[in-house]
């Protein structure tokens, strides 16, 4: 009785403190409205001149945009009008960077392809596993629950303590996880010993609802749903498998957790070796296919800086010819043809002389 009185003798202080304070003076009202104005300009004045300040920097950034815009815009124009004459100038140019894009997308494709697969297999063989796991797990702590012999709350604590730690099997590294969660809304009496039990940092809040539902409105069935499950300062992804179980007339939600953070790891590892290789095997497509245009080009720009200079007085030039393959005939034809027609433009002054000769003897005729 004592406690309570002074209970409510602590709180009626409480309340009367405020009463006091407000109720006081009136000179304290008028010192306050005195002092309270003086506060209020300075508050303002204050809030306007961050204002003006931000407004500066603010200016000040937009400034440094566009100077930088206005240095770097030109820069990628000429690279850009460069680019595109070296693609109408060059064959090859054309065929070594649409090599390169067509390398690039073919991989991006098969890659993807290839890491959903990947990832789906480690998925499902990690689910397999889980859901085996789960099943046998449930069934040891329902032979648990229905061969234990406790009555008191110490030991039903315990118990059920003791069974959901064996199942999250602890060790160096743990296993999986659990959350240990009452049936809402039972017709059955409940045992308020044990309403729930999760592992470390867990709770019924990483269950998704739709999993949560399909427990509870089925049997004996087992279920299961991906999360995202929290370990130490980082989030990890999981699977939260579902099941029931009944201890004491009570209905509880029993959900193991596996990390799949290791099977995470495995695929990053993958995709980066998969990323890496494919960074690589492009680079190679890329200097094959340079030194293939290089081989073919070569030729062909020979010739044309060749028939260039026939074109402008050089009649001794030639091309260079190696080997017996088609650029090599292709280029023992072209120095046959620039001998024929040097020889021809070579002739026809002389034959030219020859026909004025004849004139005459024509005409006498």
């Amino acid at each position: 009785m004592s406690e309570a009185g002074d209970a409510q003798g602590g709180a009626s202080l409480e309340e009367a403190a405020p009463g006091a304070g407000q109720g006081s003076t009136a000179q304290d009202g008028v010192e306050d409205g005195a002092t309270g104005a003086p506060g209020l300009r300075h508050i303002a004045f204050r809030a306007r001149i961050w204002q003006r300040r931000a407004l500066i920097v603010a200016l000040r950034v937009a400034k440094l945009v566009r100077t930088g815009v206005s240095r770097f815009l030109p820069g990628l124009r000429y690279l850009g009008r460069a680019l595109q004459q070296r693609w109408r100038r060059s064959l090859q140019f054309r065929t070594v960077l649409t090599t390169l894009m067509l390398a690039v997308t073919s991989f991006a494709v098969v890659g993807a392809y290839l890491s959903n697969q990947i990832a789906n297999n480690l998925f499902q063989e990690r689910l397999t596993q889980a859901e085996s796991e789960t099943r046998y797990n449930v069934k040891q702590v329902q032979e648990t629950f229905d061969g234990a012999q406790v009555t008191d709350q110490s030991s039903v604590i315990t118990l059920v303590s003791d069974t959901l730690s064996a199942v999250e099997g602890r060790g160096s590294v743990i296993q999986r996880r659990y959350v240990f969660e009452a049936v809402p809304n039972q017709t059955k009496p409940r045992n308020r010993w044990v309403e729930s039990r999760a592992s470390d940092q867990l709770t019924v809040s990483v269950i998704p609802p739709e999993l949560r539902k399909a427990v509870q409105e089925s049997g004996k069935d087992q279920y299961w749903a991906s999360t995202v499950i929290p370990v130490g300062t980082e989030d990890r992804p999981g699977i939260a498998v579902g099941n029931k179980v009944t201890f004491n007339g009570t209905v509880y939600e029993l959900y193991l957790i596996y990390d799949l953070n290791t099977a995470q790891q495995t695929l990053n590892e993958i995709q980066s070796v998969l990323w890496a290789g494919g960074a690589v095997l492009v680079l190679l497509i890329g200097a094959v296919a340079w030194y293939v245009t290089r081989n073919v080009v070569s030729p062909v720009s020979h010739a044309a800086m060749v028939s260039e200079k026939l074109a402008a007085g050089q009649l001794q030039e030639r091309m260079v010819v190696k080997g017996e393959d088609e650029v090599a005939r292709l280029g023992a034809s072209f120095n046959h043809m620039a001998a024929s027609l040097q020889e021809q433009i070579t002739q026809w002054p002389h034959s030219r002389k020859c026909s004025s000769a004849l004139c005459p003897m024509s005409r006498t005729s």
